[in-house]
C-alpha cells in the first residue's frame, strides 16, 4: 500500500464505475447488480448540484465521496452535503476518509456554503459516528423517513 500522500482524489468518470460500484455494497446487506450500481453513479455524476469523487491509490479505487449543494429556504444559504462517503475496508483507519472529508469541505467553501453536513445511519455508530465527531461534526437532530 502506498503512503497517504500518494493518494489522489479526482472527479469520477464512467471508467471508474466498475471499481466504485463495489464500494456501494457497504450500504446494503445484499449484492448490488452492476447495472443498478452504474445507474446510481451515473445519476450523481450527471446532476448539476451533485458530484462524485474517487480516491485512488495508483489505479485502484479505494474510496468515494458523493457531494451535493443543499439550498436552505429558511435562511437563503447553502450547505455542502456529504451524500456518501465510503473507504475500502483495507484502507480504513489510514487517513483516506479524512482526505475525502477535507475535499468535501474544500468544495463547500468553493461554493460559498455556510458549512458541511452529512447523514449517518445506524449500525455503524461506533466506527462511523466517532469518526465524524472527531472530524468536527456535531449531532444536530434526527432524520425521519416515510417509505412508500
Amino acid at each position: 500500500m502506498l503512503p497517504i500522500s500518494d493518494i489522489t482524489i479526482h472527479r469520477a468518470q464512467k471508467v471508474d464505475f466498475a471499481d466504485a460500484s463495489r464500494l456501494l455494497e457497504v450500504f446494503r446487506t445484499d449484492e448490488i447488480a452492476t447495472d443498478e450500481a452504474h445507474q446510481r453513479l451515473n445519476l450523481i455524476t450527471t446532476h448539476p448540484d451533485q458530484s462524485l469523487w474517487i480516491a485512488k491509490s495508483k489505479n485502484q479505487v479505494i474510496g468515494l465521496l458523493g457531494f451535493r449543494i443543499r439550498h436552505n429556504l429558511e435562511t437563503a444559504t447553502e450547505y455542502g452535503e456529504v451524500s456518501s462517503i465510503v473507504v475500502d475496508e483495507r484502507w480504513q483507519k489510514r487517513g483516506v476518509g479524512q482526505l475525502l472529508l477535507d475535499h468535501a469541505e474544500a468544495l463547500a467553501r468553493q461554493h460559498g456554503c455556510l458549512g458541511l453536513w452529512l447523514v449517518s445511519g445506524f449500525g455503524r455508530e461506533e466506527q462511523a459516528h466517532n469518526f465524524y465527531e472527531a472530524a468536527g461534526f456535531g449531532k444536530t437532530g434526527f432524520r425521519f423517513v416515510k417509505l412508500f
